[in-house]
């Protein structure tokens, strides 16, 4: 949100209602914030094959369901699967569906 606000301030003309302007211009903006994460050109998640998100999703979600916050740490601990973990969260829809289906995520601030 820090970003997007900082953005609105920026521009020539600040937006009367920023909040609006940002989830306007989300899409572009969450690009923007990847890029100074430096996280879209460590890896580009777009060129892998569907089975290998699959393998993720899949220990992503072994973790999750098992409910373990120490080993969801661990798991996100790693840059790769921190960095694939972000990308997903707006690039994909089973990553979505599981954060907003399970509590560990939602109230562990996982990002």
């Amino acid at each position: 949100m820090q970003f997007g606000l900082k953005k609105t301030a920026s521009l020539p003309k600040p937006p009367e209602l920023p909040i609006k302007w940002i989830e306007a211009h989300f899409e572009e903006l969450h690009g923007q914030w990847l890029e100074t994460q430096n996280q879209k050109g460590k890896y580009n998640f777009e060129a892998f094959s569907e089975p290998q998100h699959q393998m993720w999703y899949g220990q992503l979600k072994v973790v999750v369901e098992g409910g373990d916050d120490k080993s969801l740490r661990q798991f996100l601990n790693d840059d790769f699967y921190q960095c694939w973990f972000n990308w997903a969260k707006s690039a994909r829809a089973d990553v979505r569906e599981l954060l907003v289906n399970n509590l560990i995520l939602l109230e562990g601030n996982y990002g």
